[in-house]
């Protein structure tokens, strides 16, 4: 019993171990949360990229740092629907998320909820420029979902909240894919692939 025991004690550790190989240690929270989205979008690593967006937003909560508490929400919510995390679908099975309200079949309503918060958030600290790409997520999510109805009315809604980010910071420049001339094309091309009716 002792044997068998200390052998599954030593797996937990290697496999630790393994999961936080060549994952650079950095205490800047905005940088784990770059580093992990780089991990489950680009690297196929979700097991390494989970701890560090839950330490990131720990400190940002610490710190009182409410912007900083939005985008980490937005980056587990990320997490959370990321293909990286449907192909590891047997370890989240087994082992779950480091929120312990989340399984594996329920992550995509996770995310939904992530990205809500972090919305709910955002609206309550005038915090407009993250709005868009929120409301955004929550249409995609709903998508994903099967939620139609519910995924065009949130891409409406970044519509909107697109126009009120460009109203009040109109020298600001987002990122878009190079496909994309402006966000209004970018959402208008999705709502048309969703077949929305406006």
């Amino acid at each position: 019993m002792l044997r068998s025991t200390s052998i599954a004690f030593a797996t937990i550790l290697l496999l630790a171990s393994c999961t936080a190989a060549l994952v650079p240690q950095v205490d800047d929270p905005a940088r784990k949360l770059r580093i992990a989205q780089d991990l489950f979008e680009n690297r196929d690593r979700p097991l390494a990229a989970e701890p560090l967006i839950v330490e990131a937003i720990s400190i940002y909560e610490q710190k009182h740092d409410v912007a900083g508490v939005v985008e980490g929400q937005r980056i587990y919510g990320l997490f959370l629907r990321s293909q990286a995390v449907g192909r590891s679908k047997q370890h989240y099975m087994q082992y779950g998320f480091k929120d312990k309200d989340v399984s594996f079949g329920t992550r995509l309503s996770g995310a939904l909820l992530y990205f809500k918060r972090a919305t709910t958030l955002a609206k309550k600290n005038n915090l407009v420029d993250i709005l868009p790409n929120l409301y955004l997520n929550i249409g995609l999510t709903n998508l994903v979902q099967g939620n139609r109805s519910e995924g065009c009315a949130a891409f409406d809604e970044s519509l909107r909240a697109e126009e009120e980010r460009i109203r009040r910071n109109p020298s600001e420049k987002i990122i878009l894919p190079p496909e994309y001339a402006s966000f209004r094309e970018g959402v208008n091309d999705l709502k048309a692939k969703a077949k929305c009716s406006s």
